[in-house]
């Protein structure tokens, strides 16, 4: 004997309710796309180890990148940057047992500890004048060659090469220059992007011992952690 096919029919309370409960389940779909989770990424490594790069990175290919204020802002980082790097050399050279190869230039590096940037956080044009010129110098060349045997930031040669265009006064940093740019991460540092219709969040944090303190509560939710070394480490 054949079984024929069951029929439910419902009531009108049932089939209200069968509404309700679709509605609702539309509308929480509906927020979960406006409410897409966050993905957190946390940059972590030793200082220098290129994650403030990384952020600066993220910022100028995912973002608006940076504004006229935030480029002139980093004008006077620069200037330390060269100032910086000049004495580390000048300083090597001395360790290593190397001499310029201009005795005049080595009378004028002995000048290099009472520069210091002006009230606007700039060097002037004279001091940028002597570190182009003891930079071109055959022994700081020399001992450039060997910085894997003493600490020189990563960026320091792009920014001496191109000291002759910061010298002007209207100058502006590129974004070129703001990559090259050592800027030491104190506290925490984040950059908001979308990428494929997907949001992410990138902590930078500072590497330093003394600073752990202050990004601890990132790992908080974090969904990726992302650890830099630097390659100028390995020799």
């Amino acid at each position: 004997m054949g079984v024929g096919p069951c029929c439910t029919t419902l009531s009108d309370a049932e089939r209200s309710a069968n509404v309700q409960s679709h509605r609702i389940t539309q509308a929480l779909r509906q927020d979960f796309v406006k409410q897409a989770p966050i993905i957190k990424l946390l940059l972590l490594g030793a200082g220098e180890s290129g994650k403030s790069t990384i952020v600066k990175q993220m910022k100028i290919i995912h973002t608006s990148g940076f504004s006229s204020d935030d480029c002139i802002g980093f004008r006077h980082v620069l200037h330390t940057n060269l100032l910086e790097s000049v004495r580390a050399i000048v300083e090597a050279m001395d360790i290593l047992g190397l001499e310029f190869s201009d005795l005049e230039n080595e009378a004028l590096s002995a000048g290099l500890a009472k520069i210091a940037p002006g009230s606007d956080g700039l060097l002037s044009l004279q001091d940028l004048e002597l570190l182009e010129r003891l930079w071109h110098d055959g022994g700081m060349q020399a001992c450039f060659g060997r910085s894997c045997e003493f600490h020189l930031s990563d960026g320091a040669s792009y920014l001496l090469d191109n000291i002759n265009r910061y010298k002007s006064k209207d100058f502006v940093p590129r974004e070129q220059d703001i990559l090259h740019i050592r800027v030491e991460t104190k506290g925490i540092i984040e950059v908001d992007f979308t990428y494929k219709e997907t949001k992410f969040t990138l902590y930078d944090v500072g590497g330093q011992r003394n600073q752990r303190r202050k990004w601890i509560h990132c790992f908080d939710n974090v969904m990726a952690i992302i650890f830099c070394a630097a390659l100028s480490g390995y020799d």
